[in-house]
Order: C-alpha cells, then sequence, then structure tokens
C-alpha cells in the first residue's frame, strides 16, 4: 500500500475517533423512549433522566405506518441509538387507549447519568485500543491477517461516526445505512483475518463448511440490518427490527469464533495462545 494511502487513512481513523468521542458528549434524542411490540406498535416511556413532555403519557403507542415521513425517519434513528439533528421539532400522531391524538415534540440533549457515562467510558476505552491497533497493523502488519484486523478496526470506527451524525430525512437513513455497511465490513475483515489464521490447520472440506456459513449468516444479518431500516422510514414496517430478528446482525461473529475455537484445537502450543485471545475477544464482541 502506497504511503499517501496509509497517512490518508491514517488520518481518517483519528478524525473518525475524535468525532466519535465529541458525539458521545452531544447526543441529541427525543424525549421518549419506545420499544417496538409488533410491526406496526411502538410503546412510549419515560427516557432516564427526562420527563415525558404533556400530553404524551406511558404506555401510549405509536404506528410508525401513520406518521409523516420525517418522524418516520427520526424513528428510525433514534431506534438504533444514535443522535437526531438539534432543537429539531416533530409532529406526532398517537394512540391513548382507544384516543388519537397529536403531539409536537422537540429533540434536547441526552442526560448525564451513571449508565451514559459508562458507555462514554467504555467508547473512549474501546477507542483507544482499536486506534493504536489500527494504525500499528496499518503500518507495520506483514501478512494478510494482520491486514484483515487493521480493516476491521477501521471500518469499527468509522461505522461509529456515521451513526453519529445528527442527520434525519432520506440523508439520516443513508447514513445510518452506510454505517451499517461498515460494520458489515468489518465482520467480514475479522472472518477473514480468522480465516487467514485457521485455514491452514483444517482440511479443504472444513474450510470450505466455515466460508459457506459465514457467507449464509452474513447474507441473513445484511438482510435483517439494511433492510429493516429501509422498511422502518419508507414504509413504518418494524417487523425486522424485532429483537428476535435484530439478533441476525450481531449472530455474524459467531461463525469466527467458531472457526478460532477449531483451530484451537487443532493448533500447536505457540499457535494455541494467539488464536484463544482472538476467540476471546470475538465473544466479548458478540456480548456487546
Amino acid at each position: 500500500m502506497r504511503t499517501g494511502l496509509k497517512l490518508a487513512l491514517s488520518g481518517l481513523i483519528i478524525l473518525s475517533a475524535a468525532y466519535n468521542v465529541y458525539a458521545s458528549f452531544n447526543t441529541w434524542r427525543l424525549p421518549f423512549d419506545f420499544a417496538v411490540v409488533d410491526r406496526h406498535t411502538l410503546v412510549i416511556g419515560a427516557a432516564p433522566g427526562v420527563a415525558l413532555p404533556a400530553p404524551l403519557a406511558a404506555g401510549d403507542r405509536i404506528d410508525p405506518a401513520e406518521q409523516d415521513f420525517d418522524v418516520r425517519t427520526a424513528l428510525d434513528v433514534a431506534y438504533n441509538g444514535r443522535t437526531l439533528p438539534w432543537d429539531r421539532t416533530y409532529d406526532l400522531k398517537l394512540r391513548h387507549g382507544d384516543a388519537e391524538y397529536r403531539a409536537q415534540v422537540t429533540t434536547g440533549p441526552l442526560p448525564t447519568t451513571r449508565n451514559l457515562r459508562i458507555v462514554q467510558a467504555a467508547l473512549i476505552t474501546f477507542l483507544c485500543v482499536l486506534v493504536p491497533l489500527g494504525l500499528l497493523l496499518l503500518w507495520r502488519g506483514r501478512d494478510r491477517a494482520g491486514a484483515a484486523l487493521a480493516a476491521w478496526c477501521f471500518c469499527f470506527v468509522t461505522g461509529i461516526s456515521f451513526n453519529y451524525l445528527p442527520l434525519d430525512g432520506v440523508v439520516g437513513v443513508l447514513s445510518l445505512e452506510l454505517g451499517l455497511v461498515f460494520f458489515l465490513l468489518a465482520r467480514t475483515a475479522f472472518y477473514l483475518m480468522a480465516d487467514s489464521l485457521v485455514v491452514p490447520l483444517l482440511s479443504r472440506g472444513s474450510s470450505a463448511f466455515f466460508r459457506t456459513a459465514f457467507i449464509l449468516v452474513l447474507l441473513a444479518g445484511s438482510i435483517q440490518s439494511i433492510g429493516s431500516s429501509f422498511a422502518f422510514a419508507y414504509s413504518g414496517d418494524v417487523l425486522l427490527a424485532l429483537p428476535r430478528y435484530s439478533l441476525a446482525f450481531s449472530w455474524i461473529f459467531v461463525v469466527p469464533v467458531a472457526l478460532l475455537v477449531a483451530g484451537y484445537r487443532l493448533a500447536g502450543e505457540g499457535v494455541k495462545v494467539k488464536l484463544g485471545w482472538v476467540a476471546f475477544a470475538g465473544v466479548l464482541l458478540i456480548v456487546s
């Protein structure tokens, strides 16, 4: 890789990390939380540290399909835990029991809570590990596994930045989708790293099995993550956003972790330590 490209990628990952830290302390959101109950029902509740604005009440329902497009995109972005534009007002249609009503809500800064501080500390710690690791592998990596791990670091940090952009509407949804693409690329890079470490230890049939399994799981996770966001914003159908389907996106990591475990059983003592630590990191990613 040419030095100019390495410099550009280095600058990009450093700027992305700096923006992620800034955005985590400057996040704006809707003044309520909501849960997805079925494909056309969101149930609202109070957000930590924020009083529900009148006339909203906990348990009121929102049908995304009945909302204007800008409201659906805001709900889509909010559901994925990202920031919305500052001081933006949305006109909602809600149901309280059998009665329908309209209410305007305005985005506000995310209040400081203990849980928020934990998330911010975890993000900063994560970036302090990921960015130096990515830069080290970008400049000093010598093999396919190192290049794949550097790509994982870069894609993960960049994906977070796209998710933190304070946007709604078409641009907001596209930013959200682009962030998901980077997260999918990061998962692919993680698998390629595991593949390059373990495949020399496996039979041809076993290697083909793991590669096929990863392609299928990646395809399922891609359809769920990208498809759910588009369906949420453009039709108000939130079926794929239900937790029982959204797990497909996280479980993409299961195949490379299983591959690393299989390699661990066959590896010599020197390689076992490396594969064990990488597999442990993969388990942490699945849990997170």
